[in-house]
């Protein structure tokens, strides 16, 4: 059913083999807990989120600027988690950056700073500005939806 899935299923396959020391065909507690700390070594799929795609865009960028400059040695990329953050409605919001994990206004109140700090130019951050400022003292203009 999912084709781009067939891989990592036979892979699944040969590691629970390798993990299924006494050849049961089930795992033991033990057998089990090893299968977790395998499988947690070998994940090598980022999360699909903008902080990713950013850092992964700037890596891009800057191999090609190497290129160009005729590098040919390249550092493997490394993501960095720099914190998530998410809107519980209203003016309340829950996040976790390296160290510290929060919720309520404090937290939403950064979670919108950070994101208009993202903006790639002024007039963006000012029409998301003002469209917040609008939205909160006029409500969603849900009829067009």
């Amino acid at each position: 059913m999912y084709p781009q899935l067939d891989v990592y299923n036979r892979r699944l396959l040969e590691v629970f083999k390798e993990m299924d020391v006494d050849h049961s065909g089930s795992l033991s507690s033990e057998e089990f807990r090893s299968l977790l700390f395998r499988a947690d070594s070998e994940v090598k799929v980022l999360p699909s989120t903008a902080q990713v795609a950013s850092q992964q865009g700037q890596y891009v960028a800057n191999k090609l600027t190497q290129l160009a400059h005729q590098t040919t040695e390249f550092e493997p990329f490394r993501y960095h988690h720099k914190g998530s953050f998410a809107s519980l409605g209203g003016s309340s919001a829950v996040g976790e950056v390296p160290g510290m994990v929060g919720g309520g206004f404090a937290v939403w109140l950064m979670w919108r700073g950070i994101y208009l700090s993202k903006q790639f130019t002024f007039s963006n951050a000012f029409r998301l500005s003002v469209d917040w400022i609008r939205t909160k003292l006029i409500g969603r203009d849900v009829s067009r939806f």
